[in-house]
């Protein structure tokens, strides 16, 4: 049996055993409970990762409870720790049927704003900001990151063809290079393209995503003139072992495993984290051919994808000093099948991505922390056809390996917040894909500075911050200064801001050193993207209750033209090459999420018109392939251990041609749907979930040329063991005589 049909075979034995599944007895063992608050003002504090020497670990919940058993009895220490707060840790001597309360208090340390690991989930965020925090992502029930950004406000997904496809994002508009993916404070932008493919970042790993819209060159730099998603992955105290493995249509086949470790010594707290996944999918679907190009139908070949990933993180605390590492290694072959007019059976794709991160932060002191971090990447990709529809054959590799480190602090001034840092990143070049006049060395560096103040009495909040970064780098001249002045004014659940930004984006090394080739010609005079002034209104009502719901309300408005905005189109002579165009930029996003305060219905509407027009006397119109108008719709239940989404995702016109509506796009929408059910299979807690693509059949393209299968399904299978205080809520403190109670402060 092959390892595919392994995978295959185990999915579906999978859901058959569930049906004859059985429950975990109880045992007695010893229980430890309590609750965690803030030591400077007594409030509760939820999200707290609670962890015992013995792996045993929970997290407290909104009012700051927390139960837990441990395995063993004797000699244990309990640690808690939390993002913005100092890590305690108490002795215990626990006993078989003993019942232990640990009331426990953290000390608040000043939260590292410099940081891409992103802040705790209850903290407030900066109006146009979403969050997907964990529970939202197992609701969502999504493999990688593309999927799980589906429908979210102002983004635009870009699939590049069916299941293991490349798939970058858009925010408002902006080009997939301007938007800047960070995972754990890494840039995950390819370093030749600058452009990020979501469909290598496997959910499994990600605790939180922070979806910040709108220019933010004054804090990231370059890369970031449409915005940033901060990908937070999941730490080693949060994570139980779990594995995952699924199978669906055009030969998709998957598998996963995670599993962590954590142990106390002293006041250290020592923790790892571990994951692979495997990944194929044969891709030869059927598809329509446009009647522009012909009509009738084809067979997608060449579109198979084989693709092998492992990460590992190591995190060692001590009091406010944490100092964590991170390593990925990507492995990919895909087919490239061209276009449906100019297909090709033979041309590849390989490309192997290695980096490691380490990260050093702590607390100088109450008002001040600093954190320094240094990574290193080193990618290097190959292409290759030897019998291309049109040309010669061709057989090309290039490497890039880069080398990013960052320093900051922040610290408080007469009740000022103020951040400063600064980051440097040098990338050495090779390879015969890249032009002879390709420089073998990039550097460019930058620094920041922001201040913000809170002003706020019984009636209002309102928050003023104000900042700005210079950039340099050896691809473009001089300095681009990137400025930012916000406000924000709160009162109860609404909150309402404005904000006046500049940024900027460098042309990548694709577009300027690409190796000339048929109908493909790369330009070496580009210019910097340029933002001068951004202006953004926004508004959020954040869950507030209406007849017995809640409802959460997100809208902005914003203004920001671009000089220079760089864009791939064909000539008179059909050949392809990036140039400069100046470009006017307008529109509004918003979304709607009406739920039930259990959660067990949930609508959300999401939906942005933005208007992207070439500025200037030459040419006129919508930039091509930028829809103007993008909506969903999610409709999200939940009964019992099952839970459903219907989801439905729609996508506006696009041009192909510059000034001419010939070959448009025409819109289309999508249903994706999406059941799941939890049982227990033994020892083992199980989920299982269905997912069916484009619901209807359509025959859709993003792209002209580039279609998506039709209806696609797929089953996955996820096992992990019973948590602790699932497997024994049985045994509870109530059933322990009053003697055996023990309080520890």
């Amino acid at each position: 049996m092959t390892y595919s049909r392994f995978v295959h075979f185990a999915t579906i034995l999978s859901a058959g055993m569930a049906i004859a599944s059985t429950s975990v007895l109880a045992q007695s063992a010893p229980l430890v409970s309590g609750r965690v608050v803030d030591a400077s003002t007594g409030a509760a504090l939820g999200n707290v990762e609670i962890i015992l020497s013995d792996g045993a670990r929970t997290t407290t919940a909104a009012d700051g409870s927390y139960r837990l058993r441990a395995l063993e009895p004797g000699a244990a220490t309990l640690n808690a720790r939390r993002l913005g707060f100092a890590m305690i840790s108490r002795s215990l001597t626990l006993a078989n049927g003993q019942s232990y309360t640990v009331a426990l208090s953290l000390t608040p340390i000043p939260v590292t704003l410099l940081v891409q690991r992103v802040k705790d989930s209850s903290r407030v965020v900066p109006p146009g900001t979403s969050v997907i925090d964990r529970t939202a992502i197992e609701r969502a029930g999504a493999r990688d990151l593309g999927e799980l950004l589906r429908g979210q406000q102002g983004v635009t997904l870009v699939p590049r063809g069916g299941p293991g496809s490349p798939v970058t994002v858009s925010i408002r508009g902006s080009s997939a290079d301007q938007v800047l993916v960070l995972v754990d404070g890494t840039p995950f932008n390819d370093p030749m393209s600058g452009e990020a493919d979501l469909s290598l970042i496997d959910v499994a790993s990600i605790e939180r995503v922070d979806i910040v819209r709108g220019a933010q060159s004054s804090r990231y730099g370059g890369q970031a003139l449409g915005g940033v998603i901060v990908v937070t992955t999941r730490r080693p105290g949060s994570v139980a072992p779990q594995l995952t493995f699924g199978s669906g249509q055009w030969g998709d086949r998957r598998l996963g495993l995670q599993a962590a470790a954590n142990r106390g010594v002293g006041e250290r707290l020592l923790s790892a984290l571990g994951g692979v996944s495997w990944q194929q999918n044969a891709g030869n679907f059927t598809t329509a051919i446009p009647v522009e190009r012909g009509g009738g139908v084809t067979r997608r070949l060449n579109a198979d994808t084989r693709r092998v990933s492992l990460n590992a993180s190591g995190s060692a605390q001590r009091g406010t000093t944490t100092f964590d590492i991170r390593g990925d290694l990507f492995d990919i072959d895909r087919g490239m099948p061209g276009s449906i007019v100019q297909p090709s059976r033979t041309a590849r794709q390989t490309q192997r991505r290695f980096s490691v991160t380490s990260t050093l932060a702590g607390a100088r002191s109450n008002t001040t922390s600093i954190r320094g971090s240094l990574g290193v990447q080193r990618q290097t990709g190959r292409f290759a056809d030897a019998t291309p529809p049109f040309g010669t054959p061709y057989d090309q590799a290039q490497g890039v390996t880069s080398v990013i480190g960052s320093a900051g602090a922040n610290t408080i001034v007469q009740r000022i917040a103020v951040t400063a840092g600064a980051e440097m990143r040098r990338l050495d070049v090779s390879g015969s894909g890249l032009s002879d006049s390709t420089p073998r060395a990039v550097s460019t560096g930058g620094a920041w500075l922001g201040v913000s103040r809170v002003l706020a009495n019984d009636l209002l909040r309102m928050d003023l911050g104000g900042g700005a970064r210079a950039d340099v780098g050896t691809l473009w001249r001089g300095a681009y200064y990137s400025p930012d002045l916000h406000v924000t004014a709160q009162r109860g659940a609404v909150r309402a801001g404005v904000s006046w930004r500049a940024a900027f984006s460098a042309p990548s090394l694709g577009d300027l050193f690409f190796q000339e080739g048929v109908q493909v010609q790369a330009n070496p005079a580009l210019r910097p993207e340029r933002v001068r002034g951004e202006l953004t209104l926004s508004m959020d009502v954040d869950r507030l209750a209406l007849f017995g719901m809640q409802t959460t309300i997100g809208v902005a408005a914003f203004r920001g033209d671009i000089d220079d905005l760089i864009i791939w189109s064909p000539d008179f002579r059909f050949i392809w090459s990036p140039n400069n165009f100046d470009v006017s930029r307008r529109g509004i996003d918003a979304s709607l999420r009406i739920a039930m305060p259990s959660n067990a219905f949930a609508l959300t509407l999401a939906g942005a018109g933005v208007d992207v027009r070439y500025r200037g006397a030459v040419l006129d119109g919508q930039v091509i392939y930028r829809p103007r108008l993008t909506g969903s719709a999610t409709l999200e239940m939940v009964r019992g251990t099952f839970d459903s989404q219907l989801a439905m995702q729609s996508t506006g016109a696009r041009r192909t041609v510059v000034e001419s509506d010939i070959n448009q796009l025409p819109s289309f929408q999508l249903l994706q749907l999406r059941l799941a059910r939890r049982v227990d299979v033994g020892s083992l807690d199980t989920k299982l979930r269905l997912s069916v693509e484009n619901l209807l059949d359509q025959p859709v393209a993003m792209l002209l040329d580039y279609p998506f299968p039709g209806r696609t399904w797929s089953v996955d299978v996820t096992l992990r063991p019973h948590s602790r205080r699932a497997a024994r809520r049985s045994t509870t403190a109530r059933s322990l005589p009053p003697s055996s109670r023990h309080n520890l402060r």
